[in-house]
């Protein structure tokens, strides 16, 4: 009689740890499978806050080419118009008459001598010129601008250096350009290559949609596959953007 009560005793333990294994186990599953889905969330999330990064710094960066483009017809008719007589500020004014309405270069040097005009500190008024526009002439232009307005000086004879300088430095842009130009056609090769494979692959199979949103391993190496093709993108474009 104890025997029987003894093993009934035994095959109810058996049981509950049974259940309480598998219950671990499903609950070890679960904070995997939560863990890894946070995990490609943050994967994915970073990925679209660096192509958003990119496309804003891309737009910035045809602003300043723009902008480095025009400056140096802006220097050197700066220095022409001090050299006739005129004051620095009367000169920058000048100098932007035959510009086009939607040039860079204009839209700055107006928004300077508005606030020149309004009244505003000259030292902030020149530190604030094209701020928002990273070449490194800007830097000398603002520093040999507050020398002149300060302790005086030949302003032209240095603006015609600096405008030198600003066409040396485009040419050399240019020219790495050219040099660069495979890196970045293979980049978009690459980029564009991806979704024709994945059309052919799906025309070719029928269930391809099916096993791909439905099977995980599938999904997590699609996924995979398509995040290295656009780091690879990004990484070919980031070398061939050349900065001197």
């Amino acid at each position: 009689m104890y025997e029987k009560k003894n093993k009934k005793l035994l095959s109810r333990l058996h049981t509950l740890q049974s259940k309480y294994t598998l219950d671990y186990i499903h609950q070890q599953e679960k904070e995997i499978v939560g863990t890894d889905e946070l995990t490609l969330k943050e994967i994915v999330l970073n990925t679209f806050d660096k192509i958003i990064y990119f496309l804003s710094s891309s737009k910035r960066r045809k602003v300043a080419n723009k902008f480095a483009e025009e400056f140096p017809s802006v220097l050197l008719a700066t220095s022409s118009n001090i050299k006739a007589g005129l004051t620095v500020y009367s000169a920058l004014e000048r100098s932007i008459v035959l510009l086009p309405d939607d040039s860079v270069a204009k839209k700055e040097v107006k928004s300077f001598l508005l606030k020149i005009n309004k009244g505003v500190a000259k030292d902030i008024a020149v530190k604030k010129f094209a701020e928002d526009i990273e070449i490194p002439e800007l830097r000398l232009f603002r520093r040999a601008f507050l020398l002149v307005i300060t302790n005086g000086g030949k302003f032209s004879r240095t603006l015609e250096r600096l405008s030198q300088v600003c066409r040396e430095r485009e040419n050399l842009i240019k020219s790495a350009r050219v040099s660069t130009a495979s890196m970045r056609m293979t980049a978009n090769i690459l980029l564009a290559i991806a979704p024709l494979l994945i059309m052919v692959m799906s025309v070719r199979s029928k269930d391809y949609w099916k096993v791909l949103f439905n099977n995980s391993t599938a999904f997590y190496i699609g996924l995979s596959g398509t995040l290295i093709i656009f780091i690879s993108y990004f990484i070919l474009r980031r070398m061939s953007d050349f900065k001197p």
